[in-house]
């Protein structure tokens, strides 16, 4: 899977990364992660997205615990549809996720937008 180079915001509080994800040249997936920016000074300016965002987060020391998923279907918006190249009645998945570090304080809160038509979730528990 391919990442294109992300739109980086800051607002204050909080700084966005948003790239389309994709495949064999075809545009898979939206993910927009927004970060606290106290936490990660200077990440939108240095981040190469080509690498792990998990792996820069580490390198600031800074450990996952845990994270929360949830999954639903949606429709993109025009703005999201525009982006991965589809129609706005095409069904996507909606992942939305908040990882945590070991006190309990959120890393990241991620929202990723899979094209229905080409995705597929498998998931497995163990006890």
């Amino acid at each position: 899977m391919t990442v294109s180079q992300p739109r980086t915001t800051a607002s204050g509080s909080r700084g966005t990364l948003e790239h389309v994800l994709t495949t064999d040249g075809i545009r898979l997936g939206l993910e927009t992660t927004r970060l606290p920016a106290h936490r990660y000074p200077g990440l939108l300016e240095t981040f190469d997205y080509r690498q792990s965002l998990y792996a820069e987060i580490a390198s600031r020391g800074i450990a996952f615990a845990d994270a929360v998923d949830s999954i639903e279907t949606t429709l993109p918006d025009a703005r999201e549809a525009a982006l991965l190249g589809v129609d706005t009645r095409t069904p996507m998945f909606l992942l939305k996720r908040v990882s945590y570090d070991p006190g309990r304080v959120p890393i990241e809160h991620r929202r990723s937008l899979y094209r229905g038509d080409r995705m597929t979730f498998t998931a497995i528990q163990t006890p």
